[in-house]
């Protein structure tokens, strides 16, 4: 097994973005909206459609350092906070500085003993 050493990171603090750790969805697209009117539509939606493939195409169990990636960090987050609303496997670090993706569970009886 081969260790590695994440990158050195900027502390992340998420008010200076606009966002903070618990907002609904509708919080999350009033920040996106922002971000639509500050860039253009078509910036914005290259870079979404851009982190969102980083984070699908990670590995069960890997982390993405994204702030060696994307600098606009605020427009990163705002977009990962919405792709994490979507799927449950993917979570923030607790210093936001990086995207964890927890290891798959193929639902089965055998996982849920109280659904039959």
């Amino acid at each position: 097994m081969t260790m590695t050493v994440a990158p050195p990171q900027k502390k992340i603090c998420l008010s200076d973005h606009g966002l903070s750790p618990v907002m609904t969805k509708n919080e999350i697209e009033a920040v996106i909206v922002r971000f639509k009117e500050e860039l253009s539509e078509k910036t914005f939606y290259d870079t979404a459609v851009q982190i969102y493939h980083n984070l699908k195409c990670m590995a069960p169990e890997s982390s993405f350092f994204y702030q060696q990636f994307f600098s606009n960090t605020g427009l990163f987050l705002t977009i990962a906070f919405r792709f994490i609303a979507d799927n449950g496997e993917y979570e923030f670090a607790n210093d936001y500085t990086y995207i964890k993706r927890k290891e798959w569970v193929i639902q089965t009886p055998n996982n849920y003993p109280n659904i039959k």
